[in-house]
């Protein structure tokens, strides 16, 4: 009895290990981590958060049907005005930063996604634009 009990809470203490490992996205965030869908409010965060974080539908390996995310697509195109989802943009901080500046890091400002630091590789030097406000 004790092994067959032994089996059992096994099992179980697997079964909840696999759910935690096998719940990332495709790119290996769960939705709950990601913060670039935080510049909006109401629907229109709901549908980024949905496109761009649950459904992946900007990676290679979306976790929905390509029926699915047009839907949301056109659903966030429409509350938002015909404005991309911050995930379909192209990487607000270069490399070139990235490897040079210390803090570079995506900020709002102004409403909009921006990287907070420009290298100037004249002189090897960085400097911060304007707004600091972090996306959380």
């Amino acid at each position: 009895m004790r092994y067959f009990l032994s089996l059992i809470v096994f099992g179980l203490v697997l079964s909840l290990y696999a759910v935690t490992v096998y719940s990332q996205t495709a790119d290996e965030m769960t939705p709950a981590e990601e913060t670039i869908c935080v510049i909006y409010e109401g629907a229109e965060k709901g549908l980024c958060n949905a496109y761009c974080e649950a459904m992946d539908c900007d990676s290679g390996e979306p976790q929905a049907s390509d029926k699915a995310c047009n839907r949301v697509l056109d659903n966030f195109f429409k509350a938002t005005g015909e404005e991309l989802p911050p995930c379909e943009l192209p990487q607000l901080c270069s490399d070139e930063v990235l490897e040079n500046c210390d803090v570079a890091e995506t900020v709002i400002c102004n409403g909009k996604l921006q990287c907070n630091r420009q290298y100037n590789a004249l002189n090897n030097s960085c400097r911060t634009l304007g707004c600091d406000t972090p996306v959380p």
